[in-house]
Formats: structure tokens, C-alpha cells, sequence
């Protein structure tokens, strides 16, 4: 009876996701920091399941062929995206500019403003036709078969879509070869 309740206690922590994702290779188990609320200190440490994106569970299925310069691709371009939109941490800033005579840019922003200018460079290398799959993928998250069957494709046309797209990206850093972030590919 002790050895059960020393287990219960163990695995008490553990948040899991439902047994169809964990079967479908969706989440990974990771720590997490628990806080004091009235604080915000870190008073432990608990375990959960994240669920993990479409190009992660894409790279990790061998049948599906991706390399890894091709995932790596994927993940800096969802990174681009990320990094050029607005977060709630800048539209808590009521002067995202800067102040004084001339205006000074703040880090915030000039990361914001770079990460735009490299993301259309990178969506003109993709090019109009294979964008939406890209977007579809690395972006919201959602399979690149349900892409092909949203634009009356068969299935099958999603995939090889999005290695294209992906190819793309791989050439396009390839021939960068920006030294500014020092990623390679």
C-alpha cells in the first residue's frame, strides 16, 4: 500500500495528453516552472506533454523523406514570422519608436523590423504558388494534406508542395549565407 501511494504521489506531476496524440507521436514530455502567483518566484517544477509542430512530426516520420536543412528552414521561417509580427510585449509599449530628438529605435523593434525585412525575402524565394503551403505548415500548424484538399488537390500534392517550398528556403539561406545571425543550414 505505501509503494502505491509512493508512486501516485511520483506521477502525480505528470499532466499527459490524450492517448490518440501521445500514439500519434504529437506531444513530448518537458518540464515546467510552477510560480507563486503572489510572488513569482519558482517554487518547483512539474511535468506535462507539449504538443510539438507539423514540421518537427513531419522531419521525425522517415517515410516522409525531409532532411534536416529542410526542417531547419521550416523552423527559422516560422521563427521570421513570429519575430515580425506584433507580440503583446511591444503593444505594452506605448512608444515602440523610442524617444527623443531624433526618435531612437529600440532593440524590440529594430528585431521586429529586420525579421519583416528577412521574411520577404525569404516568402519572394518561395515564390506566390507554394506560399500558401509554407504558411499553412510552418505557421498555423496544420498538415500539409489538408492544404492540398482545401485548394481541390489530392493529398499527396500537399506534401511534395511543402518539400518544394522548403527547398526553397534551403537555397535561399544557402546563398545568403547571412552572417548576420551565423544559422547555418
Amino acid at each position: 500500500m505505501a509503494a502505491k501511494r509512493r508512486r501516485s504521489a511520483a506521477t502525480r506531476d505528470i499532466i499527459r495528453a490524450p492517448d490518440v496524440r501521445v500514439a500519434r507521436g504529437e506531444v513530448e514530455l518537458e518540464d515546467r516552472a510552477v510560480s507563486d502567483p503572489a510572488t513569482g518566484r519558482m517554487t518547483g517544477v512539474t511535468r506535462g506533454d507539449r504538443v510539438t509542430g507539423q514540421l518537427l512530426r513531419l522531419y521525425r516520420n522517415a517515410a516522409i523523406g525531409m532532411s534536416e536543412p529542410q526542417y531547419r528552414a521550416g523552423a527559422r521561417y516560422a521563427d521570421l514570422v513570429e519575430a515580425a509580427t506584433v507580440s503583446i510585449r511591444s503593444m505594452l509599449d506605448r512608444d515602440p519608436r523610442g524617444s527623443g530628438d531624433p526618435p531612437i529605435v529600440t532593440d524590440a523593434a529594430w528585431r521586429r523590423a529586420r525579421a519583416s525585412i528577412d521574411l520577404q525575402a525569404a516568402r519572394r524565394a518561395v515564390g506566390p504558388v507554394l506560399l500558401p503551403v509554407l504558411d499553412w505548415v510552418a505557421v498555423t500548424n496544420l498538415p500539409p494534406a489538408e492544404w492540398a484538399v482545401s485548394v481541390g488537390k489530392p493529398e499527396r500534392h500537399g506534401l511534395a508542395a511543402l518539400l518544394l517550398a522548403l527547398d526553397g528556403l534551403v537555397e535561399h539561406w544557402r546563398d545568403r549565407r547571412d552572417s548576420r545571425d551565423g544559422r547555418k543550414l
